[in-house]
């Protein structure tokens, strides 16, 4: 579980630079907890053909 492995403090520095709503609710949306896409991508590439590539400019959560 996130929250075990990760601290409010944690996601305050990870954050750094970015707008988004603090505290130890938000922990489980640490970057950390997820893989890098491009490791995704390589992992599944003989079942997937890319034709487009995006880039994520918000991700928001509600409440």
């Amino acid at each position: 579980m996130t929250t075990k492995r990760y601290t409010a403090e944690d996601l305050d520095q990870r954050m750094s630079g970015i707008v988004y709503r603090p505290g130890a609710a938000w922990v489980d949306e640490i970057p950390d907890a997820y893989k890098p896409i491009d490791q995704v991508m390589a992992d599944a590439r003989d079942l997937v053909e890319v034709v487009h590539e995006l880039r994520q400019v918000l991700n928001l959560k509600g409440t």
